[in-house]
């Protein structure tokens, strides 16, 4: 693993001027430090060190360090420690340290660098930290990497992974020895410049078919042969983050069909998400290695009984309707629920279930692909509580602001009245009393105005990325609806100012415009600039629009047009982001049965326009709160 050399200042100008601070510094760290003389002979290291290797330091000025040392490592380690001797260079060396508390190795980077003394000796200073972790990291991915195309290359069929636009990202062997072309004339081509005609005409429609529809699909296929001869192959392909993946073997004798199923399972064993099939009665019939680390059953404890063993009690009913479905032939797509880990433990799934035909195209089954949704969802939340925040900030300094002009009016009063000298020594001291606890109200309402103010640099950055990352956390719930979203970006997408508050306010807009269509609807992003120099973003949805009343309160704290579904928080929020940015936010609205829907519109500085977001952005807190009022 290749590390960056790590730099230290000149130790001759630390050791002898400074030994006390350099001694605390050094015995402070948690990396191994250590010196020693011309010869390598170790005469000083920090505490750490020493804990870790349970020895003293008269024991390492001995040499006994070495010995902790693992015997592959030494010699090389001792080879770099002579080169450096002799050529007075730094060097940098990983190599294992037995621990004294477990008796374990633990990997360490370590880099000396060569110095003088005070008195003109040669001497080497040496830093070592533990780098066990990414160590073990580094290895685990190579050997599953190893693992993965072990496996790809074993097996006899072809299988590739091409990107969206049909270029190679992976040919296994036999790709390579069919195409009779080296990977490095394959890799980024596309694959049907590669292709025959007659390759092209069997096999487009079913690639196409995948990449178009995002769904998997099996298919055979006749490809004639150069002889004259016709081979028959089954193509299993579906759709990956890159674009899609193929498996296609070669079934021309039919005798081969079982070995085919075996490696499609072995295949299918080793995906990352829960593969499980089950009959029409809900009985579970496969069970994948996945699913074994999802839901925590091994095959042979789950394999024969029924699937309701992992969904929960309330959950139930919505069996008998799944199966309804799939015996009349119907997919089941992005289906988020909750099953039943072994432990009784809850885990959030989004299902895909597909019917499974028998050699007569008749249904007998269902395969179902779970995937685990709960980290999606703990960072949904984690982004619905942040907005809650901020808009519980921006409420608590709007109250703060208003109630700071009669605070300082009644602390005036009171000023005047403790100083009145008709007043008795008792009433003063109440006058006295009642000025300190206004005092007090008033550091409250500070505290409140403190909370709301965002520390946060404003700057430069890509508002169609920025749209595009918010339209990617809520796809989910568009697939879930079937929502199309159409974008149309022209011109700069570089804007100035904070893109977290911006990103919380198209947060609003999409949720809301998704909360408003129906299933099936539509919505558009688009983003132009405008005359003045301006960026226009439009976020358009065809939903129900919202009523005359609601609209002409809309962007009030606490009018939402969800009904009890909302807390009428969010376009105040958004609002108030878009003003302090220096922009405008509009909204237009239609209710009428066939031509409905929102549309709302954001204008926001250009970067170049930095003057009049920055001016804005650097109001004060108080400033702020009352450009929100207003």
């Amino acid at each position: 693993m290749t590390r960056p050399p790590v730099r230290h200042p000149p130790v001759s100008s630390i050791l002898p001027e400074n030994e006390v601070r350099y001694r605390l510094l050094t015995e402070s760290l948690p990396q191994f430090i250590w010196t020693t003389d011309a010869e390598g002979k170790i005469d000083y290291c920090n505490r750490h060190l020493l804990e870790f290797c349970g020895l003293t330091l008269e024991e390492v000025r001995a040499g006994r360090s070495r010995e902790l040392i693992h015997p592959e490592d030494l010699p090389g380690l001792l080879e770099k420690v002579r080169r450096s001797r002799e050529t007075g260079t730094p060097f940098e060396h990983e190599y294992r340290v037995r621990g004294a508390a477990d008796g374990e190795y633990r990997w360490h980077f370590a880099h000396s660098e060569p110095f003088q003394d005070s008195d003109g000796r040669e001497r080497f200073l040496g830093v070592a930290m533990d780098v066990t972790t990414p160590k073990q990291t580094e290895f685990e991915l190579r050997a599953a990497n190893e693992r993965l195309n072990g496996i790809l290359g074993s097996i006899s069929e072809s299988f590739i992974v091409l990107d969206r636009e049909w270029r190679f990202q992976y040919a296994s062997r036999r790709v390579v020895e069919l195409t009779g072309k080296h990977w490095s004339e394959l890799n980024g081509r596309v694959m049907w410049d590669l292709f025959p005609e007659a390759a092209k005409t069997e096999f487009k429609p079913g690639y196409e078919k995948v990449m178009g529809e995002r769904v998997a699909h099996t298919f055979d296929v006749n490809y004639p042969q150069p002889d004259g001869s016709l081979r028959h192959y089954l193509v299993h392909a579906y759709p990956s983050p890159e674009g899609i993946a193929a498996l296609v073997s070669d079934i021309t004798d039919r005798g081969r069909s079982d070995e085919v199923r075996n490696r499609l399972a072995a295949i299918v064993d080793s995906s990352d998400d829960a593969i499980i099939s089950k009959d029409l009665n809900g009985i579970v019939t496969s069970w994948n290695a996945a699913a074994t680390h999802l839901f925590g059953y091994r095959p042979e404890e789950i394999i024969s009984r029924s699937i309701l063993t992992i969904i929960p009690p309330e959950l139930q009913s919505e069996e008998p309707l799944i199966l309804a479905r799939i015996r009349s032939g119907k997919k089941i797509d992005h289906h988020e629920t909750v099953r039943l880990h072994k432990n009784g433990t809850r885990v959030n799934v989004s299902l895909t279930i597909s019917p499974v035909r028998d050699s007569a195209g008749r249904v007998v089954g269902a395969s179902k692909i779970a995937r685990d949704i709960s980290e999606r969802l703990r960072l949904q939340e984690a982004i619905v509580q942040s907005e809650k925040l901020a808009a519980t900030g921006r409420m608590a300094a709007a109250i703060a602001h208003e109630i700071n002009n009669p605070l300082e009016a009644v602390t005036n009063l009171a000023y005047l009245l403790s100083t009145d000298p008709s007043l008795s020594d008792r009433a003063k001291h109440y006058a006295e009393s009642l000025l300190q606890e206004i005092n007090r109200v008033s550091d409250v309402a500070k505290q409140s105005l403190g909370f709301f103010r965002d520390s946060k640099r404003p700057g430069p950055f890509d508002l169609c990325d920025l749209l595009d990352t918010v339209v990617g956390l809520y796809r989910p719930m568009l697939d879930k609806k079937g929502i199309a979203v159409t974008r149309s970006f022209t011109g700069t997408c570089r804007v100035h100012g904070s893109s977290d508050e911006i990103r919380q306010v198209f947060a609003n807009l999409l949720r809301n415009a998704i909360e408003a269509v129906a299933p099936g609807g539509a919505i558009k992003l688009r983003a132009r600039t405008t005359s003045s120099g301006m960026r226009r973003i439009l976020v358009a949805d065809n939903g129900s629009g919202i009523s005359p009343e609601t609209m002409s309160r809309l962007f009030q704290p606490f009018v939402s047009s969800k009904g009890a579904a909302g807390n009428g928080l969010g376009l105040w929020v958004s609002q108030g982001i878009v003003r302090k940015h220096g922009g405008r936010i509009k909204v237009r609205s239609s209710t009428v049965p066939g031509r409905s829907g929102t549309v709302f519109a954001l204008l926001l500085p250009r970067e170049g326009a930095e003057s009049q977001g920055s001016t804005t952005l650097a109001r004060s807190n108080l400033a702020i709160v009352e450009s929100l009022a207003s």
